[in-house]
């Protein structure tokens, strides 16, 4: 099929390209407006309570209770599963996978980045002393956890088998 041609053919060559750019799979990402539906709203970074704490089953053949927590978001109220700490206000932010679950916990999608307004680095170092010390070896431990599990993704992107 060719491209129509002519003096007058103007308006149907632009209602043409105007309809075929939908097949465009990036062009139809940026202009769907579905990353206003999403949990974040657009956002890289979101604040949330932490409304109850639950124990989350690793998927087979991995046996584990991964401590998750259901939070609810500050700015449109919606909950998420997030492998959490054990205080009140987080600041969540994505695991990594554009929306999809990292490894065996089936379900979570989102890690915290800040707890009680300091960041997970600082408490790992020992910067900031506001938490108690059972809290401090909660959160060293998650940190080298998260880690880990990042760092695992990271080379099994490069595994050949």
């Amino acid at each position: 099929m060719y491209k129509t041609r002519g003096m007058g053919v103007g308006r149907k060559l632009k209602s043409h390209r105007r309809r075929q750019r939908w097949a465009d799979k990036s062009y139809k990402k940026s202009h769907l407006g579905n990353e206003w539906k999403k949990p974040f709203a657009g956002s890289s970074h979101a604040k949330g309570i932490v409304l109850e704490k639950i124990g989350i089953e690793a998927k087979q053949p991995n046996s584990a209770i991964s401590k998750c927590a259901r939070v609810q978001l500050i700015k449109n109220g919606k909950r998420l599963l997030l492998l959490y700490p054990m205080m009140d206000e987080v600041l969540i932010a994505g695991f990594g996978r554009k929306g999809h679950a990292v490894g065996d916990i089936p379900g979570v999608r989102f890690n915290f980045v800040k707890v009680s307004g300091v960041s997970l680095l600082a408490l790992f170092k020992e910067k900031n002393n506001m938490l108690d010390t059972a809290e401090i070896d909660w959160v060293v431990f998650s940190f080298k956890i998260q880690f880990i599990s990042q760092l695992s993704y990271f080379l099994g992107c490069f595994s050949t088998s």
